[in-house]
């Protein structure tokens, strides 16, 4: 059973790997990692590192961002469909968001390979991607 599910996750991007959760009930990845199968809620979960690699569906930006980002310049936020299965929503580098047009444009380019790093915003790791 996995108790630190996110707590691991964070030291894990520190170190620079990025890490899911693989059940061993129904062989399904959860990412970011849990204490629970997000498929078939087995606790029978164990930690796997996961490629960074996926693929883009949509993006777009916000113009106020979260507490947390408030002293960041804008980014762009997008939903990524990781190569192991799960979706995940997060910032996104190289795609144009100045102007809704540029966001409307890069969304008809859909969908792109991405990869994944870890990254410093606002004094934390995250996980950030990238176009590949």
């Amino acid at each position: 059973m996995i108790e630190r599910a996110p707590k691991t996750f964070y030291e894990e991007l520190e170190a620079g790997r990025i890490v899911g959760t693989k059940c061993n009930d129904c062989g399904e990845y959860t990412f970011p990692p849990m204490t629970a199968c997000r498929h078939c809620r087995s606790r029978d979960l164990e930690f796997t590192e996961m490629s960074g690699e996926g693929t883009l569906h949509y993006y777009s930006s916000t113009m106020m961002p979260s507490k947390r980002f408030a002293d960041e310049d804008r980014m762009a936020y997008g939903m990524v469909e990781l190569a192991e299965g799960p979706y995940f929503f997060t910032k996104i580098e190289g795609v144009e968001f100045a102007s809704t047009d540029q966001i409307r444009e890069g969304n008809e380019e859909l969908p792109i390979d991405v990869r994944g790093k870890p990254e410093e915003v606002a004094g934390k790791t995250v996980l950030v991607f990238e176009r590949a």
